[in-house]
């Protein structure tokens, strides 16, 4: 399979749909006159996460939103990948009955390919490998309504007939590659039991504010990817400020330093004046930290300390690499991976006498098939090359284990290979450095 559509958005959110990827499920659609089956077959991801939808009643079988307010003079998109089983027409369209004109959405061919009717000039039909077809239909909004809406259709209505679905995507303007939509809240990312990686320092180069420094502890340390300087604060509250110079898009805080029983509030502003909270927590974690959350364009981010004194090495401020495919079998996670360099003391006659320990730290390694080729490109290389210079925050699964974390760095060189002839690669790396103890 060759899939194009699919990449990694940029920042902003453009699918408007909630769960997208579980097209049909309880959770923000509604299904009539389907019988749907999920998990049923390799979606365009890669993954088996494509849904099976057939006919189990006589008379219309269509998927639809409740509630959905449409504005005027805006232009929308609809757009799904389905793949033929037995139903060989696929409905798509807008809402007919009020808000756009009659006539628009199209109905889809899935066997050859082919739009066969509806509105021709303003739909489209893309072959993205083994099967699947991308389908999109597009129309522009008379009057602002709410309404309930039927997305996907079945003209058949023939029982045991069909066809698969994943990755509905409604977007103002025009088609564009599909991001995928986990829940309500999140977006623009991969699920968070899939690792990330945070390398991007915004902050580093730049001069920060703090509310107070003890001598020999600037501020300005903190923004160095070197561990063994460190900013203190002298008194409580404290706050360590940067500017970024210009709003920048920023999903993850790392942290690095002796932290553990403080509270950290991580702010952003976008005057310098009104700060705004994006997570608040207690630190159990006695060195590394990660903070995740919704993505947030500001030029002012602010990580403020109450409760006990800290000691900050290192504040990385920027975008983290969400990756595309989960960690599987054959992982050890960092913080069971510790290393220990020793200096047994024996006597002549062989009885102990003690030992030195010389230095500590933590060695792994982490390994994914089948990551797009165009992903790759995209997201992952961008952190290879940053890896060459630089350490990076490393949590293989921060939703099940957030403790689990490693600042570290390479030895060499990351190199993915090519996974056969259908445009997927497979990258593995080794990596050592600090963890939470």
């Amino acid at each position: 399979m060759i899939y194009t559509n699919f990449t990694r958005a940029d920042g902003a959110r453009r699918n408007l749909f909630t769960y997208s990827d579980e097209v049909g499920d309880s959770l923000g659609w509604l299904v009539t006159r389907f019988t749907r089956t999920a998990n049923a077959i390799t979606s365009p991801s890669g993954e088996n996460n494509g849904v099976l939808f057939v006919d189990n009643l006589i008379g219309s079988s269509y998927l639809y939103r409740q509630n959905w307010t449409f504005e005027a003079g805006k232009t929308y998109t609809l757009s799904v990948y389905a793949r033929y089983h037995l139903d060989a027409n696929l409905g798509l369209g807008l809402p007919t009955t009020n808000g756009f004109a009659a006539g628009n959405g199209a109905t889809f061919n899935l066997q050859n390919g082919t739009i066969v009717g509806g509105n021709v000039a303003n739909s489209s039909i893309v072959h993205v490998g083994d099967g699947w077809y991308r389908c999109s239909t597009r129309a522009t909004c008379v009057t602002t309504t709410t309404a309930n809406w039927i997305c996907f259709s079945s003209s058949l209505d023939v029982l045991g007939t069909g066809y698969y679905l994943w990755g509905g995507q409604l977007e103002e303007n025009g088609l564009t590659a599909y991001q995928p939509v986990v829940s309500g809240l999140e977006f623009n990312t991969e699920p968070l039991n899939h690792a990330r990686i945070v390398y991007e320092n915004l902050a580093l180069g730049i001069t920060p504010t703090a509310s107070s420094s003890a001598a020999g502890r600037p501020a300005i340390a903190a923004t160095y990817p070197t561990t063994y300087e460190y900013w203190t604060p002298t008194t409580l509250p404290a706050t360590w400020s940067v500017d970024l110079g210009s709003a920048k898009n920023v999903d993850s805080i790392g942290m690095v330093g002796d932290m553990l029983g403080c509270t950290v509030a991580i702010q952003y502003s976008t005057n310098n004046s009104t700060w705004v909270t994006v997570d608040t927590r207690t630190v159990v974690t006695d060195r590394i930290n990660m903070f995740l959350f919704l993505s947030v364009s500001a030029r002012y981010w602010r990580v403020s300390v109450s409760v006990q004194i800290p000691r900050i090495s290192v504040i990385y401020i920027g975008t983290a690499l969400a990756m595309q495919r989960p960690i599987y079998q054959g992982h050890t996670p960092l913080t069971l991976s510790r290393t220990t360099d020793l200096s047994n003391n024996v006597s002549e006659g062989g009885q102990y006498l003690g030992r030195s320990i010389i230095r500590t730290g933590a060695e792994s390694s982490a390994a994914w098939s089948n990551l797009r080729a165009d992903w790759y490109r995209a997201n992952f290389d961008p952190f290879v090359r940053a890896a060459r210079t630089a350490p990076f925050f490393f949590g293989w699964r921060p939703a099940q284990y957030p403790a689990e974390l490693g600042f570290v760095w390479t030895d060499k060189d990351i190199a993915p290979d090519n996974s056969g002839p259908r445009n997927f690669m497979s990258v593995d790396m080794g990596f050592k450095g600090l963890i939470n103890e």
